[in-house]
C-alpha cells in the first residue's frame, strides 16, 4: 500500500430501519430517515474523507449532492443491503433473545433487533474499509450519519487529538466506568461507558478491537443477551466477560461527561487552532481536563 498521508478517513452509513422511538415510549420524538437526512446536511462542509455504506438509493444520492464541492476522491459511497452483512444477519437470533420474558426493556436498544444490527454494522464497515484497503490516510474513524446536529455555514475538518496515543482507540466517555459488573447488570440498567457515535485509531490496531468486539457480541448471543455497541464495549472492556479486549481504549471526557459529541470538538478544535487567532474560549477549559 502507498505511503499514507496525516489525516483521517471517516465511514459512516445509514440503513433503513423505518421509524423508531428513542427514550421512554410516548415521550420522546420518533426517529426515521427524515431525521438523518436533516442531520446529515453537514457533509456539506465536512473537509475530510468520507465512505458511506447505505441500502437507501435516496440517501445515497443525496449524500453525492452533498458532498460536490470536495475533490470525487473524498467521497465514496458504497451500496449494500443488509442482508449480505453479518450484523444484520444476527437480527432472527437478536429478536429471539429480546422476546424473552423479563427482558430488561429500553426502546430502541432492547426493542428493535434491526437497531441493534446497525449498531454492531459500525465496527463491520470499518473492518471492511480496512480490509479493502479504501483509504489513503494514516488514521481511520466512524462516525455517526447523525453526528453533527447543528447547521454548518463554513467549511470544517477534523484531526487527530495531539495527545492521542498511537496503539489505542479514542472514544469519548460518557459516564465513570463501573468495575465488577457482570453483562446482565450493564444490559439490565442500560449502562453506557463510551458514547459509539465516533471514535479513531490506526488501522492495525482498529482491526484488533473489532475482531475483539465481533466475538464479544458472538459470546453475548450464545448466552441470550444483547444490547447496542454502548453495552457491548462495556461488557468487552470490564472484567467479568469471556473476551479479553487487546487494544486499550483512550478517553476524551466533558467536565460534565453530558456532551455526547465532545470527540469531534477535540478533534475539530485541533484544526481549527491552527486557523484562528481567538479560539472559543469554551474549548481551553475542556481540553485542559
Amino acid at each position: 500500500m502507498a505511503q499514507l498521508e496525516d489525516g483521517i478517513t471517516f465511514v459512516t452509513a445509514y440503513f433503513d430501519l423505518g421509524t423508531f422511538q428513542k427514550g421512554i415510549i410516548l415521550t420522546d420524538l420518533s426517529y426515521g430517515k427524515h431525521t438523518y437526512i436533516d442531520w446529515m446536511t453537514a457533509f456539506s462542509k465536512f473537509n475530510n474523507s468520507v465512505i458511506l455504506f447505505t441500502d437507501s438509493s435516496d440517501v445515497a444520492t443525496l449524500f453525492q449532492i452533498l458532498r460536490k464541492q470536495f475533490p470525487s476522491h473524498m467521497t465514496r459511497i458504497i451500496n449494500i443491503q443488509q442482508d449480505s452483512l453479518w450484523s444484520f444477519k444476527l437480527a432472527p437470533q437478536i429478536k429471539q433473545i429480546y422476546a424473552q420474558l423479563g427482558y430488561p426493556y429500553y426502546s430502541p436498544n432492547t426493542i428493535n433487533e434491526k437497531y441493534s444490527c446497525a449498531m454492531h454494522v459500525k465496527y463491520e464497515a470499518l473492518e471492511m474499509v480496512i480490509r479493502q484497503k479504501q483509504y489513503k490516510t494514516k488514521h481511520l474513524a466512524w462516525i455517526d450519519i447523525g453526528y453533527f446536529r447543528d447547521k454548518e455555514t463554513k467549511t470544517f475538518t477534523l484531526e487527530i487529538p495531539p495527545d492521542l496515543k498511537k496503539d489505542h482507540i479514542a472514544f469519548m466517555q460518557n459516564k465513570k466506568f463501573e468495575k465488577g459488573l457482570l453483562p446482565l447488570d450493564i444490559i439490565g440498567d442500560n449502562m453506557v461507558w463510551l458514547a459509539g457515535g465516533m471514535f479513531l485509531g490506526q488501522p492495525d490496531y482498529l482491526l484488533t478491537f473489532i475482531a475483539d468486539y465481533r466475538r464479544t457480541v458472538e459470546s453475548l448471543i450464545a448466552d441470550n443477551l444483547m444490547s447496542t455497541d454502548q453495552q457491548v464495549l462495556y461488557i468487552m472492556y470490564s472484567k467479568n466477560t469471556k473476551v479479553r479486549a487487546r487494544v486499550p481504549i483512550q478517553v476524551y471526557y466533558h467536565i460534565c461527561r453530558c456532551d455526547w459529541f465532545f470527540l469531534g470538538s477535540i478533534c475539530r478544535y485541533t484544526w481549527e487552532k491552527k486557523h484562528w487567532h481567538r479560539p472559543p474560549v469554551g474549548y481551553f477549559g475542556a481540553l485542559a481536563l
